[in-house]
């Protein structure tokens, strides 16, 4: 897929001139007159990297900076500033990565964005790392403390519901201490697999450690994330994990916590809720 790169700059020829440059070398460009514009297309398409016009008639180049740099929870993007003038060091203090001067060569310019879209892709993947399970591929534990914090301040900003389901999988030592680790891994790969394919595409799911899987549910009710709970639990019904001559059926048990509920202060409490549920439907199904 082509990078995008979105260019900032109230020079009409000149946008036309780098625009046709960078498509010419496979880039896709998103195109700003000024920084309000700007803006928007960075929060509505959030491209690869931007080149930054420092002086501009709306909003100075400076002042686009320093928003990027305010709302940056999106993830790394390289900014390039385009400038006339020397303001190298308070472009590069605000937090852009290079700076290009007017008039500038092109293909200087074109070897500046391929040098920060290689870094910008190291960074992604060392941030994918970061907050990535290894065995399953799930997100890890530390993301679902993030991703949670976030949707609640979501959910207390307009009112939404907010739902979380602790889920682990039954008798699972025992699987490990019968058929051996490899088989015990395998089953937590086809756990994530089945997980990742019953919930929404805005639900996420973490491995939270071991066995025990942590399920965020914007915008969804206890009894929405009740259902959800039911779909999987048919899912595993329906499944077989053979591997190695083993055949063998697994389930899981559920415990969900929701907001808004008065106990719930912040993520760690409201997975605490949701922890103590799972306990007590172990207990039952027991």
């Amino acid at each position: 897929m082509a990078k995008k790169i979105l260019l900032v700059d109230d020079e009409a020829s000149l946008r036309e001139l780098l625009k046709a440059r960078l498509e010419s070398n496979g880039y896709t460009v998103l195109i700003a007159a000024g920084g309000e514009e700007a803006l928007k297309i960075m929060s509505d398409q959030k491209p690869d990297l931007v080149l930054l016009d420092i002086m501009m008639p709306d909003m100075s180049g400076e002042e686009v900076m320093r928003r990027i740099s305010a709302s940056s929870g999106g993830g790394f993007i390289p900014v390039i500033f385009l400038t006339a003038r020397d303001t190298k060091v308070k472009g590069l203090e605000l937090g852009a990565v290079d700076y290009v001067q007017k008039p500038f060569n092109s293909d200087e310019l074109l070897a500046r964005v391929r040098a920060q879209l290689r870094i910008k892709e190291l960074q992604d993947e060392l941030t994918h790392l970061s907050i990535t399970d290894s065995l399953t591929g799930c997100y890890n534990r530390r993301h679902a403390f993030a991703v949670l914090n976030m949707e609640m301040k979501r959910s207390r900003r307009y009112g939404t519901p907010l739902s979380c389901v602790m889920m682990d999988v039954n008798e699972f030592k025992m699987l490990n201490d019968t058929h051996g680790h490899d088989f015990g891994d395998y089953v937590l790969k086809g756990v994530a697999e089945i997980l990742r394919k019953t919930v929404r595409d805005v639900d996420v799911v973490t491995r939270y450690g071991g066995d025990e899987f942590l399920l965020v549910l914007p915008n969804a009710t206890a009894e929405n994330a009740r259902t959800l709970c039911a779909r999987i639990a048919e899912a595993f019904s329906a499944r077989q994990f053979k591997r190695g001559g083993i055949a063998k059926k697994v389930s899981v048990s559920s415990g969900v916590a929701s907001v808004p509920d008065k106990r719930v202060k912040d993520a760690e409490s409201l997975i605490k809720l949701a922890d103590t549920a799972l306990y007590e439907s172990k207990k039952c199904s027991r």
